[in-house]
């Protein structure tokens, strides 16, 4: 059992070692800039050591597209491939770049942690690709927001937030997709080319709260097409910053994450579909833009004639609130049926016991003296000297709890500070001045 787990540390601190061998140490210029041009066949680290600026920004442009090019970052720890998922994106990790399957990679790094350590991995291994580290204390945005926005920092979800914000008609993380406004009660004829492709729209949803949000689709075929492009047509809902492209089912294979992550697919079958979209009430300012794109997935012999009308629905949403108000309403009874019984437990079991202590200080109170303290009064001998209770030439004294005994040896008993003020022969208390 031993060998083979010092074989394993054994490979893991040779593999280890060999990274270590291969680092690139990065050194600024006078303009705290590095540069340099890499091949994909290896892997590759670099190591920042020194900055004297705010942040470090690090670009990569790709000769050809890469979706399986990995960039990672990390401080003063060589990036772990296995915490892909738990990188923040945006500084230690450009998840949406390789979603969109582009050139380019970034990555936006706070200095005063340590040693940056940067790791680069491509899939394809003919690639090349120029790596540009840079230091600086302003801020900058991917691609500098593509020339359609600013970099600046916004208000999302009552959090300030670093990144581009993005002109009118503009979207993507660094606004580099245009899309076309469409507007409640409208329609929208499209003749879709043979070609596979995306547009992208979007619509203004601010207010539509409490409505949902309906579009209907109808497509219309040259005759003798209908088989040939039966589902070609979807539209997709994005639900993150990346705006994946038609492309993405060449490169799906090279990818570590989940379609549902990125978006919702709902296919155009037989010719005709419906999509609604419910628009919650309490829509947040960052997400009253609602951005869809519909997207032809392969070639066809010719075009394809689609309508789009957009409408808006009260009655559907108000259902769908009766539902979750319904759904509300048996989870609450299935809640009331543990709890109270629950609580009308608790509040006979506390009444009974008031009574019951009630009752038992009652009777304490007035309990007559029992048998024991009846018997004592009898002639007997004293408690304290041990010799006959009656005595002519002794004086007796009767204390709180019943019993007798010489008056002298009570009072000798009583003066004595070493001795507790309590009865010798039933050890109730008493008070020794009454005594005279």
């Amino acid at each position: 059992m031993l060998i083979p787990l010092f074989t394993l540390a054994l490979i893991i601190q040779l593999t280890r070692s060999e990274q270590m061998d291969n680092i690139t140490q990065v050194i600024f210029d006078e303009d705290n800039k590095w540069e340099a041009k890499m091949k994909t066949a290896n892997e590759s680290i670099f190591q920042v050591q020194h900055t004297y600026t705010k942040y470090c920004y690090v670009r990569i442009s790709l000769l050809m597209k890469d979706a399986g090019l990995i960039a990672m970052a990390d401080y003063d720890n060589l990036p772990n491939i296995s915490l892909y998922e738990s990188y923040k994106q945006g500084e230690k990790l450009d998840r949406i770049s390789q979603y969109e399957n582009r050139k380019t990679r970034f990555l936006k790094l706070k200095t005063g942690k340590g040693l940056i350590y940067i790791y680069v991995k491509g899939n394809n291994t003919n690639n090349e690709y120029t790596i540009s580290i840079s230091g600086s204390n302003e801020e900058q945005c991917d691609n500098d927001c593509s020339n359609n926005g600013i970099c600046k920092v916004y208000s999302n979800y009552n959090n300030k937030v670093k990144g581009c914000s993005c002109n009118k008609s503009f979207f993507g993380n660094d606004c580099n997709q245009i899309a076309e406004e469409v507007f409640v009660g409208t329609s929208k004829q499209l003749n879709i080319s043979t070609e596979k492709q995306l547009q992208f729209y979007y619509i203004d949803i601010q207010a539509l709260k409490n409505y949902t949000f309906r579009i209907d689709f109808s497509v219309s075929y040259i005759l003798g097409q209908e088989e040939f492009c039966n589902r070609c047509l979807t539209l997709w809902h994005f639900l993150t910053k990346g705006l994946i492209k038609i492309d993405y089912f060449d490169y799906d294979d090279y990818l570590s994450f989940q379609l549902n992550d990125l978006w919702l697919p709902n296919v155009i079958e037989d010719g005709f579909s419906t999509i609604l979209y419910r628009i919650p009430f309490n829509l947040s300012d960052q997400n009253q833009l609602l951005i869809f794109a519909l997207g032809k997935e392969w070639d066809t012999v010719d075009y394809v004639e689609l309508q789009m009308t957009f409408s808006q629905e009260v009655t559907n949403y108000d259902s769908y609130e009766d539902e979750n108000e319904n759904d509300d309403s048996e989870e609450t009874n299935r809640l009331l049926y543990i709890i109270i019984p629950s609580v009308v437990g608790t509040l006979i079991t506390l009444v009974l016991l008031y009574f019951y202590l009630r009752r038992r200080n009652f009777l304490n109170k007035y309990r007559k003296p029992n048998n024991q303290q009846q018997i004592v009064l009898e002639p007997e001998k004293c408690a304290i000297c041990l010799e006959d209770l009656i005595d002519a030439y002794k004086s007796l004294f009767q204390i709180e709890c019943g019993h007798q005994f010489h008056l002298n040896c009570i009072q000798d008993w009583g003066k004595n500070k070493q001795q507790q003020k309590l009865c010798p022969f039933c050890r109730r208390p008493f008070n020794p001045d009454q005594i005279k």
